[in-house]
């Protein structure tokens, strides 16, 4: 299997990249089927890492904390040593530090990130009458390569998209980083309410709100799910939930 450089793509995926450089890196994505899954690999572990970063500095800062807190008791039952007077200030410089990072809250984009996934659609001749754009999407779709997916159908009226292919656009969006056209497409499935896919798409309506920062209205939208007992996605709400609080 062949390796792309890996710097590239990470200054790829978080827009560092001079026009000319980020095209090429496009282009390579729309050509090379490998290469398309190492970037899409790739933006998959810098959310991971996200996520194990923020878990991991709060461990570290919760053991820090503790730490300082033995270390500026020490300091008090031993005044006498002036070098010690100096550490005891510096420790409780550290714990008050460690106090305030260790109850920052994990990101709204890492949680996004931990619950966020694509939902497994398969597409067949009679979804569309566009059957190129869909056969393409799909294919797309499937391959994770959304920014091309969302091409193959650009210029398709939303009118004529099945419930089905709406809701995998509005996937696709959230996938590729557009969260507020996603809230759009998910809440067109809403209102009013898509008999087969309403639920799927408020599922992934609170993982826009959350993409966007906009944690009431994420759970706004994850206690509606959670209020109806059966629906698909009702355990996952609850946790998402319980961690917002």
């Amino acid at each position: 299997m062949q390796d792309f450089d890996s710097n590239k793509i990470d200054q790829f995926l978080m827009g560092q990249l001079p026009p000319e450089e980020h095209k090429n890196i496009e282009d390579m994505i729309q050509h090379n089927e490998e290469f398309a899954r190492q970037v899409q690999r790739r933006r998959e572990s810098i959310a991971a890492v996200e996520l194990l970063g923020d878990l991991q500095m709060k461990q570290r800062l919760g053991e820090l904390h503790e730490k300082g807190i033995r270390l500026a008791n020490q300091s008090r039952r031993r005044t006498w040593l002036r070098p010690l007077l100096a550490s005891a200030a510096a420790v409780l410089l550290l714990v008050v530090a460690g106090w305030w990072f260790f109850n920052q809250p994990v990101s709204s984009k890492a949680m996004m990130a931990e619950h966020f996934q694509t939902y497994d659609l398969n597409f067949g001749q009679r979804d569309d009458n566009n059957q190129a754009a869909l056969l393409r999407f799909s294919d797309l779709y499937r391959q994770q390569r959304f920014g091309e997916a969302l091409a193959a159908i650009q210029n398709l009226p939303t009118e004529q998209l099945s419930s089905k292919l709406k809701l995998a656009r509005g996937i696709a969006l959230l996938s590729d980083q557009q969260p507020e056209q996603a809230t759009d497409a998910f809440s067109a499935l809403l209102n009013p309410p898509d008999p087969i896919y309403s639920e799927q798409a408020r599922w992934y309506l609170a993982l826009s709100y959350l993409a966007q920062d906009n944690t009431d209205e994420c759970k706004r939208q994850l206690q509606q799910i959670i209020e109806k007992e059966k629906h698909f996605q009702v355990d996952e709400a609850k946790q998402l939930l319980k961690k917002l609080k």
